[in-house]
């Protein structure tokens, strides 16, 4: 698998150099950069993950090393200290950010895998339970994911993807069944953004028909 890893370099420095009233300058940045890396590396087909609000994993598969700089090109300037990056491969996602290479060009794109978690009925649910809830398996896929090599992700509310590979498609399903109330839509494409799209609608078809907990689209 393919990844690009982005760190910003000095960052905690940057953060301390905004004296103490800083939180929501920080918070206000982090989410200003998210949004300019999320808008910008969707146009090339890659998706990016924060891994911490100084380090950005960018699933990267199916996309040309010189796309994927020139998306990068158009991020530097919103970022407020200088972008080291890692050009990442190896067998699974998460050795990829850890496994620096000189020419992502020079190795196989192989077909991206997303798996789309949602709870079921968590909209009934009171607050506390939801929260709960939500709590509960977002550090169960974190788990789960880091055995697998595979690299978690919070969408936001009670949503949540799981990037792998099809080596490791029986595992993403066989999750499912072990959680309760837990579907998910499972997404196989040629490139992150088209494996996000089909795991998406993978989950639409799951939540209209309610014949299943889960269902693989590729």
């Amino acid at each position: 698998m393919k990844v690009l890893s982005l760190e910003l370099v000095g960052y905690r420095e940057w953060t301390e150099s905004l004296g103490h009233d800083r939180e929501w300058r920080i918070q206000s940045l982090q989410h200003r950069l998210a949004h300019v890396l999320y808008e910008t590396f969707s146009e090339v087909n890659a998706f990016p993950v924060p891994l911490r609000y100084d380090t950005y994993a960018v699933l990267a598969d199916g996309i040309r090393e010189a796309s994927l700089f020139e998306a990068l090109k158009k991020v530097r300037p919103f970022s407020p200290t200088e972008i080291r990056v890692c050009k990442g491969y190896a067998r699974r996602p998460m050795d990829a950010l850890f496994s620096c290479v000189d020419r992502l060009d020079d190795f196989p794109d192989e077909r991206v895998v997303v798996a789309h978690y949602d709870i079921d009925g968590v909209t009934k649910l009171h607050g506390r339970e939801a929260l709960e809830e939500i709590t509960t398996l977002r550090m169960t896929l974190e788990r789960r994911a880091r055995e697998i090599g595979a690299i978690p992700h919070y969408f936001g509310g009670d949503n949540f993807g799981v990037f792998a590979t099809l080596r490791d498609l029986d595992e993403l399903v066989e999750l499912v069944e072990e959680l309760r109330n837990v579907k998910a839509g499972i997404g196989v494409g040629r490139n992150p953004r088209e494996a996000l799209t089909k795991a998406a609608e993978a989950l639409d078809y799951l939540r209209r028909s309610r014949v299943s907990r889960w269902k693989v689209l590729d």
